[in-house]
């Protein structure tokens, strides 16, 4: 998924995840497209995106809402 989409179906800005994968949160791989590049983000990317994106709009600093998306990846509750 390329970062305009993952961005509207995440509910973030481009800018946003440019600063994820600054930061060494989300690691896109880099398509080579003719010119240019384009990240693409693998499904596993796009849930800790998604994740992420949950906890920072309930008010968690990014470097929290990252460690709280790690955790919930990693032992997902049972309903």
């Amino acid at each position: 998924m390329r970062i305009s989409q993952l961005a509207n179906e995440a509910g973030v800005t481009t800018d946003l995840l440019r600063y994820l994968e600054r930061k060494g949160f989300v690691e896109p791989q880099m398509l080579k497209l003719e010119k240019r590049s384009v990240r693409d983000y693998s499904e596993e990317q796009i849930i800790l995106v998604k994740t992420i994106a949950k906890h920072i709009q309930t008010g968690f600093k990014h470097d929290v809402a990252y460690q709280k998306a790690l955790e919930e990846i990693s032992q997902p509750r049972l309903i």
